[in-house]
């Protein structure tokens, strides 16, 4: 695959975008198994500093649909229309060329291109993995609590937590700590604001179950992996990790992950599966 400045362009229509800090070992090594199964042409890897560094051309018509183009003084360019679909691992959207600039200038411009960012990947719907929040991150738009609200509507065994105005309210739950808002001498029998739940010292390694698209993988899959796909359908991502723990004898899920480290070999050739099936599927349309 060719290379600019550590960015890897192709011009071609149905690109895998890769969207990710060049210090992201799971990213390169989803890019180079997806290169290996559709060849080096059909994926892009796009460092977030590149971002800053183009020239933007978005718009957005009166449906909310929007189209943009990405010009490098390269020559080369990226149009929304050319993307398959786009892996999003950036943490945060930089501005290079605003890196000596005044503090006040520095944070508009910050501001400025991470709304663009935001619009950009919103307008690509479906084919960025995951939904992004107002970061630019691929987290979708729930908290932490958000998530295991929705795992519990669809029937998953989810960690319990409790918050109160006052930390006597609060009955200690098994396995788990009562935190105060505040310090209160008495401890959290007194008037604090508090709240229950699991610690994470407190938690096992436990296993994780990866959905990908239809799929769930994971030693869980086989009890859990239909919820945890409907829980993803249901937040409308592609890429969810469900990280689950032994609590009081029982398997309960503690976290879920929008954008989980993808460590191990199998959960980068899953997502390369997803990201192979989807470049298919929009070749086809």
């Amino acid at each position: 695959m060719q290379s600019d400045n550590s960015t890897q362009f192709h011009h071609g229509d149905h690109q895998v975008v890769i969207l990710a800090h060049s210090g992201d070992t799971s990213a390169a090594a989803i890019a180079a198994r997806v290169s290996a199964a559709l060849g080096p042409k059909a994926v892009t890897v796009l460092r977030p500093e590149q971002l800053g560094l183009a020239t933007w051309s978005h718009r957005v018509i009166s449906t909310g649909d929007a189209t943009t183009e990405l010009r490098w003084a390269s020559g080369r360019h990226l149009r929304s229309s050319q993307i398959a679909c786009l892996l999003n691992r950036m943490a945060y959207v930089p501005t290079p060329r605003f890196s000596k600039a005044p503090r006040k200038d520095r944070e508009y411009a910050d501001a400025e291109l991470q709304a663009l960012v935001v619009s950009w990947l919103a307008g690509l719907g479906t084919a960025a993995i995951n939904p992004v929040n107002s970061r630019a991150q691929a987290r979708g738009t729930l908290s932490g609590r958000g998530w295991l609200a929705l795992a519990a509507a669809q029937g998953l065994p989810v960690a319990t937590f409790s918050l109160a105005t006052a930390g006597r309210m609060i009955a200690k739950p098994p396995a788990g700590i009562v935190r105060l808002k505040q310090y209160w001498p008495g401890g959290f029998n007194g008037p604090m604001p508090a709240e229950a739940g699991l610690h994470l010292a407190m938690m096992d390694s436990g296993d994780a179950i990866l959905v990908t698209g239809d799929q769930a993988c994971g030693s869980l899959a086989g009890e859990f992996g239909e919820r945890c796909v409907a829980v993803t359908r249901c937040a409308g991502c592609s890429l969810l990790e469900f990280r689950f723990s032994r609590v009081a004898r029982q398997t309960v899920l503690c976290t879920i992950d929008p954008l989980p480290p993808l460590s191990e070999p199998w959960a980068l050739d899953a997502v390369a599966r997803l990201l192979v099936c989807m470049r298919r599927r929009g070749g086809e349309s």
